[in-house]
């Protein structure tokens, strides 16, 4: 079926439409990622990184900081907690 005017000039009204209907998440399109490692909390500058996706003019942030290593007290099994340095 071929494209006609009315289809073509109806187009960008649709996409506008569903732009205004979009979630938050259709809209960024620069993303930043900041994943911790076991050694990170303590020492993590959080001005630094802050700044840092400021100037990359990041639309929005993703921080992983979760998984293997438990930076609180725990009993899970398998969930063994981070090592403790005193190399302060």
């Amino acid at each position: 079926m071929p494209l006609t005017r009315r289809d073509l000039l109806s187009t960008p009204a649709l996409l506008a439409f569903q732009a205004r209907a979009a979630g938050w998440y259709d809209r960024p399109m620069r993303w930043g990622q900041l994943t911790l490692v076991e050694n990170d909390p303590p020492e993590l500058n959080v001005g630094y990184w802050l700044d840092y996706f400021q100037r990359c003019r990041c639309d929005a942030v993703t921080l992983s900081a979760g998984g293997v290593v438990a930076y609180y007290p725990t009993k899970v099994p398998m969930h063994y907690r981070r090592e403790l340095s005193n190399a302060r």
